[in-house]
Parts: C-alpha cells; structure tokens; sequence
C-alpha cells in the first residue's frame, strides 16, 4: 500500500511538474503572441507617420512648383513690358514730340540758328 502511495505520489509530482511545463510553455507563446502584435502596432504607427510625412512633403513640392510658375509667368510679362518700353525709346525723339506743334517747331527752330 505505501508503495502505491508512493507511486501515486510520484505520478502527481510528475503531473505537477509537466503542468508547470505546459504553463510556462503557454505563458511564452503568450508573451511571443504579445510581442508580434506590441511591434506590429508600432511599425503601423511608424509607417503611418512616415506616409503622413512624405505625403506633407509632395505638397510642400506641389506648392513650390506653383510658387516658381508664378514667378516664371510674372517674369515673362516684365520682359514683354520691358521689351516694349525698350522699343518706345527706340522711337522717341524730339522732332516726334513737336510733330503737331508749331509753337515747338518754331522755338527749336530759332534755337538751331
């Protein structure tokens, strides 16, 4: 009788003791699972970070290009009305300017003799 006392004393140690096993196994498959998804949360919150950021930086791109064609289009006007001012002052001269005016034509006429 002692013996099977014995016996049966082992077997509950041992079935203790592959519990203990089969809890310490479940708690690391627990703390695996736990792991994966903690640094699949922060690649997500990273990846989205990062997406914001260079969808921030296309439209800081967009806004420049539309800076600079701006600039580009008010260039290109200030050289259409420069190039007309340059071809005014090819053409102005002091007898255009007293064309029509006898009153001028007469005095720079007395001023030449």
């Amino acid at each position: 009788m002692i013996t099977m006392l014995k016996n049966a004393a082992e077997k509950s140690y041992e079935a203790k003791k592959e519990l203990a096993i089969a809890r310490e196994q479940n708690i690391d498959i627990t703390n695996f699972v736990n792991n994966v998804a903690n640094f699949r949360s922060s690649f997500f919150q990273t990846m989205e970070y990062a997406n914001n950021k260079r969808e921030e930086a296309i439209t800081q791109i967009d806004n420049a290009i539309r800076g600079l064609e701006n600039a580009k289009e008010a260039l290109r006007i200030f050289n259409g009305h420069f190039n007309t001012m340059d071809n005014k002052l090819e053409k102005f001269t002091v007898e255009r300017l007293i064309k029509n005016n006898p009153t001028m034509i007469e005095l720079f006429n007395k001023l030449e003799e």
